[in-house]
């Protein structure tokens, strides 16, 4: 049994070249920020760049818009402690507890061991996350039977592809994201003990974390046993098999966490009321409102749930699954918005391109330039607070 994540030269370097790629379009973002701020392009970037602080603090508050300011609250302040200045604002109380507490308490426990700023702290923790996030991603799709090229490919487009600017910002995305895979790596790796932390981890992350370990329980009988019922009754014999308690012990240990502070075990579900979400046949959410951001959204998400369905012989279930999963959700609770970021994280979609060896350089060249243009739009859609970048 393998207890690392061993490469070879080649994918050494392939690992090395995403990270800077990666890293690179994170260091952009405040640059652009201030070119469009200079064009007039978007007013949102100087706010941004001329709140308080020092000029390094000023220049990283580009990466905070929009639901990051849930998370400084939680991160300046914990769940407990936040002044009734701030609560005030609040649609209903506790609304804060809607966002889980990995990530922000990582931030602050950084804030309070090297005495930095929540700004320098939030961009320290990025980037080794974003690392993480590229390495088990290539190693992921190389231990699902993809060649060094079409891994460089897959991972490439999931970075370059505009709505998933949300891993280079002040969210939970890239974190999530690189947990999820590794969780996925460690099964197929037989790494039990990695796979039950990451799983943990990957609960107190977002609240849809729980829901993962349906396609991880799939995934386990596909790799190592049959998908089957007489291979689920063989499974439940093995030991192995119920490291997925560790996803439903980390969630009811929130729960409690939850209880002690508010005296409500559901307190981050009823704290969704504060967005006006409410339980409906997934279908019924779409095209509720005029606005142009949640017609996008409508159609975009169709389109994705469209070619996932065309996608069902060819993926795995249990990638089905976790893509079915991922949509049908935030649907259900009657809204579009953040759909484009929601599905942004869902890896299954960017293989189908990325594997595709009879794509040409040249006509790969172009839809990567493609991307990184409209990912810019989508920047200045971000400095704006548009709600298409919520």
């Amino acid at each position: 049994m393998r207890n690392s994540l061993p490469v070879s030269g080649t994918q050494g370097k392939s690992i090395l070249k995403l990270f800077l790629i990666a890293l690179g379009i994170k260091l952009a973002i405040p640059l652009l920020a201030f070119v469009l701020c200079r064009t007039g392009v978007s007013a949102g970037a100087l706010a941004c760049m001329e709140g308080p602080g020092c000029l390094l603090d000023r220049i990283l508050q580009v990466y905070f818009n929009s639901d990051s300011g849930w998370y400084s609250t939680i991160i300046a302040y914990g769940y407990q402690d936040v002044p009734d200045g701030i609560a005030s604002g609040f649609e209903i109380p506790n609304q804060h507890y809607a966002f889980f507490p990995l990530f922000p308490m990582l931030v602050r426990w950084l804030m309070l061991a090297g005495g930095f700023s929540m700004q320098v702290s939030a961009f320290v923790i990025s980037i080794p996350v974003l690392f993480m996030l590229v390495r088990v991603y290539y190693l992921f799709m190389r231990e699902n039977g993809l060649t060094d090229a079409a891994s460089f490919r897959v991972v490439l487009i999931s970075m370059l592809f505009p709505f998933s600017l949300h891993l280079f910002l002040v969210y939970t995305e890239s974190l999530f994201m690189m947990l999820m895979l590794w969780c996925f790596l460690c099964i197929a790796r037989k790494q039990w003990a990695g796979f039950a932390l990451l799983s943990a981890m990957l609960v107190l992350c977002r609240p849809n974390g729980l829901l993962m370990a349906v396609p991880f329980g799939v995934y386990m009988l596909e790799q190592h046993t049959e998908l089957s019922f007489k291979g689920f009754i063989k499974a439940i014999r093995q030991p192995l098999y119920y490291t997925l308690f560790a996803m439903p012990l980390a969630f009811a240990g929130w729960m409690l966490v939850q209880y002690a502070l508010t005296g409500d075990l559901f307190a981050f579900s009823k704290a969704q009321a504060g967005w006006n979400k409410q339980a409906m046949f997934p279908l019924l959410a779409f095209f509720r409102n005029g606005f142009w951001q949640d017609q996008f959204s409508s159609v975009y998400t169709i389109a994705v749930m469209v070619f996932s369905a065309s996608q069902f012989k060819k993926w795995p279930l249990s990638f089905s699954l976790l893509v079915w999963i991922n949509i049908l959700l935030p649907l259900s609770a009657g809204s579009v918005v953040s759909m484009t970021r929601y599905i942004s994280i869902l890896f299954p979609l960017y293989i189908a391109l990325g594997r595709n060896e009879a794509l040409k350089p040249m006509p790969f060249r172009l839809l990567m330039f493609a991307l990184m243009a409209a990912q810019v739009v989508c920047v200045g859609l971000w400095l704006r607070s548009d709600s298409l970048m919520y």
